[in-house]
């Protein structure tokens, strides 16, 4: 294992630790639903940006920028229209640089 994939590895669990605490906190009343998708939004956002600059691959650093405009975004409308704005930073911060990363090898 490289120093590389440790670094990674640390931030992901980090991500996942931190998302299943949100999860438990909206169960049981102490963070509104409404605002659970912009969080989790903002926070992949994060994760995806840092591992753009741990890798110094761009599309990532560009999709972790997006997911977090588009996750401040998300609080200011409705529950549907947050899906759609999940579901596009899920495609321009993990999908469209993952295509991109796939093809560069």
């Amino acid at each position: 294992r490289t120093y590389l994939d440790s670094m990674l590895i640390y931030l992901w669990w980090s991500f996942t630790f931190t998302l299943i605490l949100l999860l438990f906190m909206t169960f049981y009343g102490f963070i509104s639903f409404e605002v659970m998708n912009p969080l989790i939004v903002i926070l992949f956002s994060m994760c995806t940006f840092v591992s753009g600059g741990i890798m110094r691959f761009r599309p990532l650093i560009i999709g972790g920028l997006m997911g977090w405009i588009l996750g401040g975004a998300a609080f200011f409308v409705e529950r549907d229209s947050q899906l759609l704005l999940t579901a596009l930073a899920i495609v321009i911060a993990y999908l469209i640089p993952g295509y991109i990363l796939k093809y560069r090898k």
